[in-house]
């Protein structure tokens, strides 16, 4: 790219990025990304259309792709909506000794009309993907409350077009949950590591995990040396309750809570829930009554009285 920007410079007019042979890469990935930027340079969308593999060593290494114009292919005159007319356009890549790639041909000439590079309406497909620099400018944005009309706001006057945005609405909805599911993968881990810590320095702090088939958290629920204590003090009777929801990500938040001799609340033991089924409540009572030394209570209140039924 930086070599592409350069020979711009001397040209002063045309795509910025121009695909020629012999050009280098150090991936397939690095490959596909710089023709798809002149695609969308130029006004039409690429698709992978072949491969070539082979084994080494018991593994199996590609040797050849092949990209091509998305109106490559022979015309579907069964679907009024295909897009392929037979375009010639296309770029073939080859492996390198040293397990990098070059373009070994490379065919510039279309024949149909090219779309605005971000001006039409039409939006090719290649086009949906959001480069890391951009990702790490909307994963900023939206740390900062920024609003995903206004993330794509900013977007289009980078890219010189306040009417059309080159990232739709749909990609940046797509992109925050998966931002969203890594930052809480993040989070899980760190909470894990916090509970260890403090296990370590809290003789009296527990915590018990519920994992689901792929090894994920699905039920977290934790307890202190002094909430032990105070239930088996005050712990009759209690209360339960999942109704809050105010963590960012809208997972049911529950809390055992006594009261003292004082009338005072006093929290027994805590627990994040992925969901709220029958079978994980059953998972929390029961885990609830072991963190507790196996002491009962006589009396629970809470809103779930089916699960209660059923148990």
């Amino acid at each position: 790219l930086e070599e592409a920007l350069r020979h711009y410079g001397d040209r002063g007019a045309g795509p910025v990025v121009v695909p020629r042979a012999g050009l280098e890469f150090d991936s397939c990935e690095e490959a596909f990304d710089y023709y798809n930027l002149y695609s969308w340079e130029m006004g039409f969308g690429i698709r992978y259309s072949s491969s070539q593999s082979y084994k080494k060593h018991g593994e199996t290494y590609r040797n050849m792709v092949l990209l091509v114009c998305v109106c490559a292919g022979t015309p579907d005159a069964a679907s009024k909506n295909s897009i392929k007319q037979g375009c010639p356009a296309f770029m073939r890549l080859l492996r390198t000794d040293d397990d990098g790639w070059y373009i070994k041909e490379f065919v510039a000439d279309h024949n149909h009309k090219m779309s605005e590079a971000c001006g039409e309406k039409k939006c090719w497909k290649s086009h949906r993907q959001i480069d890391p620099h951009t990702k790490e400018l909307i994963k900023n944005l939206r740390a900062n409350n920024v609003s995903l009309t206004k993330v794509q706001c900013i977007l289009s006057s980078f890219f010189g077009n306040n009417n059309v945005s080159a990232v739709t609405k749909r990609a940046l909805r797509s992109l925050t949950v998966q931002i969203n599911r890594e930052k809480a993968e993040d989070d899980v881990q760190k909470t894990i590591e916090n509970d260890v810590r403090i296990n370590r320095e809290e003789a009296g702090f527990a915590n018990v995990v519920d994992l689901d088939d792929d090894g994920k958290i699905k039920t977290m629920m934790w307890t202190n040396g002094k909430s032990r204590h105070d239930y088996l003090c005050f712990g009759d009777a209690i209360t339960f309750d999942t109704t809050y929801k105010t963590n960012k990500y809208n997972t049911p938040f529950g809390l055992f809570v006594g009261v003292n001799k004082h009338f005072q609340s006093v929290i027994v033991a805590g627990v994040v829930m992925l969901d709220e089924s029958i079978k994980s409540f059953e998972w929390v009572f029961t885990q609830f009554v072991a963190l507790m030394g196996g002491k009962v209570p006589k009396m629970i209140l809470t809103g779930m009285r089916a699960c209660f039924q059923r148990k």
